[in-house]
């Protein structure tokens, strides 16, 4: 409204230098204005965050966008950029015309508009106080992850527990509630808008067979749009839930045997490019509620790699390729620097493993702080003797060593 109110100012006055002064800040106003916008708009995009209070700090990590935000601000009328000469000629218009209060006004909020709008927006969101936000800048190259949650989850669910009574829904109903359709559209969606606006694409968690058609087999060097299971989505299928009911409730949910038996065939052809865990370790008390208050997600870090070692032992999968889908792919596609790989230079992240010391699970040997596993009972061919972190053995023959040797990661970017 401030830029239109000095245009039709300029108008108003109606001399050659006035409309001059217009047509000049029309078209200044619409360069400078899409600038701002673009770069709030990736702010928001990046953080999902609207309110300026809610922000802070970004500068560092979205610098490119800061300085572009900078610009565009100062183009409103800071000297010597484009609204402070196209500006200029209207306010010269008005002085050349006598028009001394009509000159003091548009002056007084030309400076307002500036300081107001354009340098109090870009304080709060660049350089106000950290809000612990993650954002980065926005690139085509750089990879987007999804795990796809649609509102058609939520109308399943209050048709089931319509049809059956609240108490009546189990365990046993979570396919049904977080179902393969709502996998497919989910996974469809994403797929095709990465398509469409030509971004890297890394899709979570595949739990069916229906999505594997929107992924290709090969090798993950060249894929724009990549693909990860999870390793209870190969340990578990629908028929677990009779007697392990809300301790393999995790989303999206554990479907068919059919299902795993496709998810394990398309990890050996590479149409899914990594095997990861979701770890979700929640408490036992809260999965001893009933179904519909019992959060999702299973603790799974502790036994993933024996339960991806079984693979190997019932000859499904080489046990270099399922090194590849654990350490060397999430390396790759992340940009890990100096890790995922037994090298030279690079971080000693090692597990020792006794490919021949079969154990049964129990719950007493669990060290997550929830103290239960969906495993439990189960006897694995494998077990993992030594975990080195960072160059650090820190757990050692079934129990911590006490070393805290966790580092931040650093991306090769």
């Amino acid at each position: 409204i401030n830029q239109v109110g000095f245009m039709v100012a300029g108008i108003g006055i109606g001399s050659e230098m006035a409309l001059n002064g217009v047509a000049a800040h029309a078209f200044a106003h619409i360069v400078y204005k899409a600038l701002l916008l673009m770069a709030i708009g990736a702010v928001i995009v990046q953080t999902g965050k609207r309110d300026c209070t809610e922000l802070g700090g970004l500068a560092r990590q979205m610098p490119v966008t800061c300085g572009f935000a900078i610009f565009g601000a100062l183009a409103m009328s800071a000297p010597l950029t484009a609204g402070f000469i196209t500006k200029s000629l209207v306010l010269q218009a008005a002085a050349d015309a006598h028009l001394t209060w009509v000159w003091l006004g548009m002056m007084v909020i030309a400076a307002g508009v500036f300081l107001a709008a354009g340098l109090k927006v870009v304080v709060f969101v660049f350089f106000g106080a950290p809000r612990d936000l993650e954002a980065t800048e926005a690139s085509a190259s750089r990879v987007r992850s999804t795990h796809g949650r649609p509102d058609a989850v939520a109308s399943r669910q209050a048709r089931i527990v319509a049809e059956k009574g609240e108490a009546n829904v189990t365990a046993m109903d979570h396919p049904d509630i977080r179902s393969r359709e709502a996998c497919l559209k989910s996974s469809r969606l994403a797929v095709a808008l990465a398509k469409t606006h030509g971004t890297r694409l890394h899709v979570l968690h595949i739990s069916t067979a229906d999505e594997l058609a929107l992924f290709e087999p090969g090798p993950i060097e060249g894929k724009r749009i990549t693909a990860e299971t999870c390793v209870h989505f190969l340990a578990f299928d629908r028929a677990d839930y009779a007697t392990l009911g809300n301790f393999i409730k995790c989303n999206p949910s554990i479907k068919e045997a059919s299902d795993r038996e496709a998810l394990i065939r398309a990890l050996v052809e590479d149409r899914i490019d990594v095997l990861a865990t979701d770890h979700a370790p929640h408490t036992l008390e809260e999965k001893q509620k009933p179904y519909l208050q019992a959060p999702s997600g299973l603790p799974l870090v502790q036994y993933a790699l024996e339960s991806a070692l079984e693979l190997v032992h019932d000859e499904r999968i080489e046990l270099t390729h399922l090194v590849q889908k654990l350490c060397h792919a999430p390396a790759q596609l992340f940009d890990v620097k100096d890790r995922g790989y037994l090298r030279e230079g690079a971080f000693a992240d090692i597990a020792i493993v006794d490919p021949d010391h079969a154990f049964t699970v129990r719950r007493e040997d669990v060290l997550s702080k929830c103290g239960w596993s969906p495993f439990e009972g189960r006897r694995f061919r494998s077990s993992v003797w030594q975990t080195w972190v960072n160059g650090e053995c820190v757990y050692r023959d079934g129990s911590l060593t006490g070393v805290i040797a966790g580092r931040r990661m650093a991306f090769d970017r």
